[in-house]
């Protein structure tokens, strides 16, 4: 029996896009800010710029646009690039409420 085998879609697209934010991250009871940038941005995540992250897959963290300090989304980390890959020093996150689409 043959299988059919379909390209992964994303659910939005990705725009590659550059901007400064603060990443919130808490850990063991201590509220940690680093200050990075985005690589790439859609509706439902982004991808950002990590140095000795200390991220891990399903760590909850809080994303900052620096512009903007008073608007904040929670996310979640999906994966952390390994050492040695393309994606070194780069996180990517999930919007725990997606950002509202163009009307």
């Amino acid at each position: 029996m043959a299988t059919e085998s379909f390209p992964v879609s994303r659910r939005s697209e990705r725009v590659p896009t550059q901007i400064a934010i603060i990443l919130i991250v808490e850990t063991e009871g201590e509220r940690l800010e680093n200050e990075t940038s985005t690589v790439d941005f859609s509706q439902h995540g982004v991808r950002i710029q990590v140095s000795s992250s200390g991220l891990t897959p399903g760590q909850i963290v809080e994303v900052i646009p620096t512009q903007d300090p008073s608007y904040s989304v929670r996310s979640r980390v999906v994966w952390v690039g390994p050492t040695g890959s393309d994606q070194k020093d780069q996180a990517g996150l999930e919007f725990l409420s997606p950002l509202p689409g163009p009307n």
